[in-house]
């Protein structure tokens, strides 16, 4: 299954028939036993560099004309018929890496712009508390990371018991994948460990 598009809130549930209500859930924690919190500087750390390397790549894409041109100057008699297919092979290759680096770059700067400031999940002894609510661990269904395409961060998502999944992004936490695992396991009493078997695949 596909990871659902990150930084986008859970969808409401639906609602419990009005002849059987559902318990009470506990109630969100006055403290946070260890927070995690989004760093957009890391993320704009990654659109900066992807703007250095779009920006090189333009740079080596005009070094490669220049060289062609003059190639082309000094031995354009010489090289007759094969002229054009040398310049397109020559310039294949400048081309293709600026329009990868620019890919790259409309990607960070998208991803950037999902990256919020303040706290991203709070793991607390009782359940985790998420931006988008309170998930006792009993309501908890499991915790993924999750492998992204073209460059973007690994997500972190959290998958309730009724089906809503909410991801964050690994990348731009305040908390290693190593050290949030323990806090999961440590603070949920064993009970659930974040799964990284997908980030193999």
């Amino acid at each position: 299954m596909s990871a659902p598009e990150p930084y986008a809130a859970l969808p409401a549930a639906s609602p419990a028939p009005a002849a059987s209500p559902a318990p009470a859930a506990s109630p969100a924690p006055a403290t946070i036993d260890y927070p995690v919190f989004f760093v957009p500087a890391l993320a704009e750390a990654k659109v900066s560099a992807a703007k250095r390397n779009r920006a090189s790549r333009i740079v080596s894409l005009a070094l490669s004309g220049a060289i062609l041109g003059a190639l082309y100057w000094f031995l354009g008699d010489q090289l007759g018929a094969v002229t054009w297919p040398v310049v397109a092979v020559s310039l294949a290759f400048p081309l293709g890496s600026l329009a990868w680096a620019i890919i790259r770059e409309v990607a960070a700067r998208r991803e950037a712009s999902g990256v919020p400031d303040g706290l991203a999940i709070g793991i607390c002894r009782d359940g985790l508390l998420l931006r988008e609510g309170w998930l006792p661990w009993t309501e908890v269904g499991a915790l993924t990371a999750l492998n992204r395409r073209f460059g973007r961060s690994d997500d972190l998502a959290v998958t309730a018991r009724d089906g809503r999944r909410v991801a964050y992004p690994l990348a731009y936490l305040s908390g290693k994948p190593a050290t949030l695992d323990g806090a999961v396991r440590a603070l949920s009493g064993g009970r659930f460990r974040i799964d990284f078997a997908k980030l193999d695949v």
